[in-house]
């Protein structure tokens, strides 16, 4: 109840200063920049997919919008009230054209009109001019006008839709800004100069889409790549998706910030790439493992982190990854003492043993979840991290 009318009242306040903006528009402006900021940014809304609900990526790949530099520029050549105006109108508009519920694309809406409109002001007020800009003179005012801009934005966006922890993307926002305070000073005194900037942004928004394409599929390959691992033996099957799903939850209940939390899912979900070099028939006994056996088996994890160093965007995971079966004592698989191990390791390892405790395996019967979560407090300063196990109970 309380998400509902936080949305509603963003909703309510951005409505309530579009309808502002759209008086104060009728009072007299300047058609000619006008019309052409409003022209950009809708064929800017048109080809990229600006402001979305974050990726859940596990990188620092942050996401460029060629649509907040136009915010920008609008803020400082047009003023708060028509920039906000253009921003939340254009979003509007262009999104709900893509059949998007009419609820998502209003807080969106609100949410660029109140960050442009907040963030322009905050221009005027550190000193800044309406229709001016000078890079040097005007350095404050243009970085108080993206530290509120981003502010609000990430605010909104991520704490107030969805429910995440404040993490702003300062490089992507310091790229926004300057790429804003360009076309600002393209179009101060020669709007139509807007028109030559476009050939620009296109190149920049096609390098993007094509970087965050391949990167994608990449991820979506080592997706896969863990899928087939799983069915290699039918009692592993979805083993990493739900081991992922476990960490997950265990990290929103420890309040991580979100990039850690995708970072460490997505460990979880490539954690046992290795056992693509185990043969299937280890996986399969139902008696003891003997000597060369077990050390095929203690060879996937670190196998597993190798093929992830592999990927720049996953190599951050591979410590952790080669540790998942290390235990607090430091009697796993590597002898590691659990205070040496990073902390998403000790993630790992509890929510792997879990979910094998409650499965079948080939060698014994699954247990309850009541049992297994006994086990885990019993275990719990031994086996498993004592914190991070209470957690997880």
């Amino acid at each position: 109840m309380r998400a509902l009318s936080s949305h509603a009242a963003v909703i309510a306040l951005g409505l309530a200063a579009l309808g502002v903006a759209a008086l104060k528009l009728l009072g007299g402006a300047d058609w000619t920049p006008l019309a052409l900021f409003a022209a950009a940014l809708i064929v800017t809304e048109l080809v990229e997919d600006a402001d979305r609900i974050r990726s859940r990526e596990p990188s620092d790949f942050e996401v460029f919008r060629i649509a907040s530099a136009l915010h920008v520029a609008a803020a400082i050549v047009l003023g708060p009230w028509s920039a906000a105006l253009l921003a939340g109108g254009s979003a509007f508009g262009v999104r709900r054209l893509r059949d998007r519920s009419l609820g998502a694309v209003s807080f969106e809406a609100a949410t660029v009109t109140l960050a442009t409109l907040a963030g322009g002001y905050a221009f005027l007020a550190a000193g800044g001019h309406t229709g001016r800009i000078e890079l040097l003179a005007d350095l404050g005012p243009l970085a108080a006008l993206a530290l509120v801009y981003l502010t609000i934005r990430t605010t909104l966006l991520q704490v107030v839709a969805a429910r995440e922890a404040f993490q702003p993307d300062l490089a992507s926002a310091g790229g926004e800004a300057a790429f804003g305070a360009a076309i600002a000073l393209f179009a101060t005194d020669h709007p139509w100069n807007l028109v030559a900037l476009a050939p620009l942004a296109l190149i920049v928004h096609v390098a993007y889409t094509r970087l965050a394409r391949v990167r994608r599929e990449t991820l979506q390959a080592l997706e896969t790549f863990a899928n087939i691992v799983d069915e290699r033996d039918s009692s592993t099957y979805q083993h990493s998706i739900r081991v992922a799903r476990s960490v997950d939850r265990l990290a929103r209940s420890l309040g991580l910030p979100f990039s850690d939390i995708d970072r460490l899912r997505w460990a979880a979900r490539l954690h046992d790439l290795g056992k693509v070099a185990v043969d299937a028939s280890l996986l399969r006994k139902e008696g003891r493992l003997d000597g060369a056996e077990w050390a095929a088996m203690r060879r996937h994890p670190r196998l597993s982190a190798r093929l992830m160093q592999r990927f720049e965007f996953a190599a951050a995971q591979a410590r952790a990854v080669e540790f998942h079966h290390e235990r607090y004592d430091g009697q796993g698989y590597y002898g590691i003492d659990g205070g040496a191990l990073p902390l998403a390791s000790h993630f790992l390892i509890v929510a792997d043993s879990f979910d094998a405790m409650t499965h079948d395996r080939p060698f014994r019967p699954a247990l309850s979840r009541e049992d297994a979560l006994a086990e885990l407090e019993q275990n719990s300063g031994t086996q498993f991290h004592p914190t991070v196990a209470k957690a997880f109970v």
